[in-house]
């Protein structure tokens, strides 16, 4: 589904709810540029840390335009993965057009730059920019919602001590004019009991009280009369001086204070999003009444406390636990991401990596794992071409929900191009556990076990630390990496019977060795005629495995996948690997960066291609 601002709000609710019942969200951008200038070295000679300098400076002169979303969960009643797709079109604009949203913006003023190159490729697909810039979901990022709140929503701007104006250093014109506009009010002040309770200053040249005039004014109000204020009146034809009702001007400084956190609430828009996937907080911020579109919904006594009760709900789900966040060739929307909706980007990469990892502590690169194990003379696979691949693959079933699909072909829109993201994960993350490719020969990026602040997924969605890693495993070499995308390689092969490890996801032998709780079943819920070890066993909570108490029935587990190999008539309902298994401490928390490399989260140093 496709969102712009109007339909934005009324949305959210769905989009949030989406997100806090996710396992894994998946995402791409659009943006309006990539590469900033010519690199001072070839492409294919830089190294992680240049190839980052080069992402980091396309992210901070360019702008998001889409942010494709995909949230993925297992529906153990449908025995399938079901994806929920939501298409962003976002804005750099400033949306609102009162008196709040423009001082807000002069005051977080945005530079907007175009490539020329990726505008006719975004025409060339069907985006079309006045329709982004003039429609699209605003936003702010945590960096400008601080500048904000230390700028624009402060109580009384005035309450700050007025400096002293030095008359010796104005010019004549100024000079005269300071003096006479003082004389004048002090003046009017003496008299205030029997004259009006308001003086008019205007500009003795005639015309508008230009801003340098004013501010003089200003600065002789604030020094020399306190409780008076200034107001620009008739289009700025005179400046207005009256003295303050106190219960007024409070009255007036609250109102001020409320419209412009209401502004600012409104920009921040899509980053509401954001702080959902990152389970940061965004209850407290969001106005229940934006949500609320219906007028019937609105009316409604008790609507605007339900609201909020949900988005606490919400809220407090996704704090404890964060969807894995997935992407294909991500490192560049990483940048993006992280400049456009949280911050400035560190110069040094292992910052970046250490900021990201706290944030985003379970990351799944799809490019990585169809590159893993590969050399640099292998072809190279695009997103499109990995997703056509598995077309006519059956395992894992996913279904596209109703509402919210984009199954229909747009490539390089970002919510189509974040779907495919989805099936490629599900079904290469099935054919690379199938084929045990966790247990092929290590990489350099293998070598220091991975950390993480949440740690993994386990059966209650509680979190734990990681298993530690098996004392021995049987490798085998890669020969063409590629050749696990083709979906004619669908059945176990004869590795699932030969080779043995300690704790990992497919495991077939020695079994009574190992804890029930480092054993994943192949066909947890659904099971074949005759066999007794069904969902009252094995079942899926939500989002997470259940322990398996009879070891007998993981030995049944490995007959039954045999007689798979073997052409048994055996229903497939086969899920991805838990993130608690050895499969992605190897697949895991890695990103490929083009040519130079992986780059590491929660790890140390960046390793080579």
């Amino acid at each position: 589904m496709d969102i712009y601002e109007q339909n934005f709000w009324g949305l959210l609710p769905t989009v949030l709810q989406a997100i806090s019942e996710a396992l894994f969200v998946s995402f791409d951008l659009e943006m309006t540029g990539i590469k900033w200038g010519k690199s001072a070295k070839p492409t294919s000679s830089l190294s992680v840390q240049e190839a980052y300098q080069e992402l980091k400076k396309g992210a901070e002169g360019f702008q998001i335009l889409q942010f494709g979303l995909t949230c993925g969960y297992y529906d153990t009643q449908k025995s399938a993965y079901v994806l929920q797709t939501f298409n962003f079109h976002l804005t750099p604009m400033f949306t609102g057009r009162d008196y709040h949203n423009k001082a807000l913006s002069s005051i977080l003023d945005r530079k907007v730059t175009l490539s020329y190159k990726s505008l006719t490729f975004l025409h060339s697909h069907g985006i079309r920019l006045e329709e982004t810039f003039w429609q699209g979901v605003p936003y702010l990022s945590r960096q400008e919602r601080l500048e904000a709140e230390r700028e624009f929503l402060v109580q009384n701007q005035a309450d700050s001590p007025p400096s002293v104006v030095n008359v010796a250093q104005l010019s004549p014109e100024a000079r005269q004019f300071y003096e006479t506009v003082r004389e004048r009010i002090a003046t009017w002040v003496k008299d205030l009991k029997t004259g009006r309770d308001f003086i008019n200053i205007t500009n003795p040249h005639g015309g508008r009280v230009n801003h340098y005039q004013r501010r003089l004014v200003d600065k002789i109000v604030s020094i020399e009369c306190p409780g008076y204020r200034t107001h620009f009146r008739h289009d700025g034809h005179f400046v207005q001086v009256l003295k303050q009702d106190v219960q007024h001007e409070q009255h007036y400084q609250r109102k001020r204070l409320e419209e412009r956190k209401a502004a600012v609430g409104k920009q921040t828009g899509f980053r509401f999003v954001i702080e959902a996937i990152t389970g940061g907080r965004f209850a407290a911020d969001i106005d229940p009444r934006l949500l609320l579109s219906d007028p019937a919904s609105k009316a409604r006594i008790g609507a605007v406390a339900d609201m909020r009760k949900m988005l606490e709900k919400h809220e407090q789900k996704l704090v404890q636990h964060r969807p894995i966040l997935v992407g294909h060739n991500q490192m560049a929307d990483l940048c993006f991401l992280y400049r456009t909706f949280i911050g400035h980007l560190p110069d040094r990469l292992e910052e970046f990596q250490d900021t990201i990892h706290a944030i985003f502590p379970r990351i799944i690169d799809t490019k990585y794992m169809t590159s893993r194990g590969g050399h640099d003379m292998l072809p190279d696979i695009s997103l499109k071409e990995s997703y056509d691949s598995f077309k006519g693959q059956k395992m894992p079933a996913i279904e596209y929900h109703g509402l919210f699909s984009h199954t229909g072909e747009q490539i390089h829109t970002a919510g189509y191009d974040s779907m495919m993201t989805a099936v490629v994960l599900l079904k290469l993350s099935h054919n690379l556990a199938r084929d045990k490719a966790h247990l092929r020969p290590a990489q350099p990026e293998d070598e220091n076990p991975a950390t993480s602040s949440e740690g993994y997924l386990t059966a209650d969605n509680k979190t734990t630390t990681a298993p530690p890693p098996p004392p021995t495993v049987s490798r085998f070499a890669t020969k063409n990496p590629f050749s696990i995308l083709s979906p004619d390689k669908l059945r176990p092969t004869s590795r699932l019977a030969s080779s043995r490890s300690t704790g990992s996801l497919l495991d077939d032998e020695d079994e009574h060795q190992r804890s029930p709780q480092q054993v994943m079943p192949l066909n947890p819920t659904r099971t074949p005629e005759g066999t007794d070890f069904g969902s009252a066993q094995v079942t899926r909570q939500h989002q997470g495995w259940t322990p398996i108490r009879d070891k007998r029935r993981v030995s049944k587990e490995v007959k039954v996948a045999t007689a798979q190999q073997k052409g048994s008539a055996v229903e497939d309902d086969i899920r991805i690997p838990d993130w608690n298994t050895d499969f992605w401490k190897k697949f895991g928390n890695k990103v490929r960066v083009g040519d130079a490399g992986i780059a590491v989260f929660g790890r140390s140093p960046p390793t080579g291609p």
